[in-house]
């Protein structure tokens, strides 16, 4: 995949390279995040990492949406789009999960659960299922994608409302979220409810807005740096001191947010920011294949290894994850073509 970048940073094919810094970062975090699940003398250091790596996905989402289709948006061709690029790539990585676990479990079908429950993996929205308890026929994906297919059904009404009255979009779902979050009525975590996800897709929109706006003024350039350190350390001081996380959380990644920012603009290698782009390109099959590399790995280390051991674990999960999701993505990229061409 080549990636060409202007004078400016931005990619010739409309893709902001300080959003692929912000997938970048997140991706790994989440992926760092889910192996340490499994290690509780790790997970200690790490508990944030998945909270704040999805809120900063969920603002990358609404940023380079927004983005890419402030101007016109045809409804049809986005939907076809978004659901070759959700779909392809979720089919893809099944199959290969599904393989590792029907071999790992001596050639045997891995599931129970009754057919009826089999159109909710093909809609990829079964991710709700494992935490509830109910018997399906989930792999991949979490409650995650769920949440993702959501926000792109929803994606042309919030659009338009978003064009016409942006602040007030934003502090509505602020609102909804701050509800959700004192007062949540599902038996699920407030953070999975495609509701509350609609506040950091919104925020993140909102900042590319006012960045685009704002981009050549000097004073803006000063004032990134110091709002998102001040942010990332009011987010810790209210999330560590004052223990409100669902809060924390938002001034923490607003903060990472614009401290990604900041580092676009001064990192200049383009090996580097190539580098970035490219991984930052595969985010999305690195979230569909990482929960099996890691799954793999436990099956092969032991669980009381010293803490080196482990974090050398992560480091190879983070590693394999890469070269997984590319050949997941080349095969789904290769599907994608053959649909096009017959």
């Amino acid at each position: 995949m080549q990636i060409t970048l202007t004078k400016d940073g931005q990619l010739l094919n409309g893709r902001l390279f300080s959003l692929d810094l912000v997938r970048f970062g997140a991706c790994f975090m989440v992926v760092l995040y889910h192996y340490t699940v499994a290690f509780p003398v790790l997970q200690r250091y790490l508990s944030m990492f998945g909270r704040i790596g999805v809120f900063l996905f969920l603002m990358v989402s609404g940023a380079s949406l927004f983005n890419r289709y402030a101007g016109n948006l045809n409804v049809g061709a986005f939907y076809k789009k978004r659901a070759l690029n959700i779909y392809l790539p979720f089919y893809t990585a099944y199959f290969f999960a599904f393989l590792y676990f029907f071999i790992r479990q001596g050639f045997r079908n891995p599931f129970t659960a009754p057919l009826y429950m089999l159109p909710f993996t093909v809609l990829g929205i079964d991710g709700y299922f494992p935490p509830l308890g109910l018997d399906s026929f989930y792999l991949i994906g979490e409650w995650f994608l769920t949440v993702i297919i959501v926000l792109y059904a929803l994606f042309p009404l919030w659009r338009k409302l978003f064009l016409k009255a942006p602040a007030a979009v934003l502090a509505a779902t602020f609102v909804l979220r701050a509800v959700l979050a004192f007062w949540n009525p599902f038996p699920l975590p407030f953070g999975y409810d495609p509701v509350a996800a609609l506040f950091p897709f919104t925020l993140g929109a909102y900042l590319i807005r006012l960045s685009s706006a704002k981009r050549d003024a000097e004073a803006s350039r000063a004032f990134v740096p110091l709002a998102g350190a001040a942010l990332f350390i009011a987010g810790l001081v209210i999330e560590y001191v004052l223990d409100f996380e669902d809060i924390g959380e938002i001034f923490t990644a607003s903060g990472l947010y614009l401290l990604a920012v900041m580092l676009s603009g001064v990192l200049k290698a383009k090996i580097i920011r190539r580098f970035i782009s490219f991984i930052a390109s595969m985010t999305y099959e690195i979230f569909l294949v990482h929960h099996i590399v890691i799954a793999a790995l436990i099956a092969l280390i032991a669980a009381d290894m010293n803490r080196p051991a482990l974090v050398l674990g992560g480091v190879i999960v983070a590693v394999i994850s890469v070269p997984a999701a590319y050949l997941v993505r080349k095969i789904a990229h290769f599907r994608l073509a053959r649909n096009k061409a017959a």
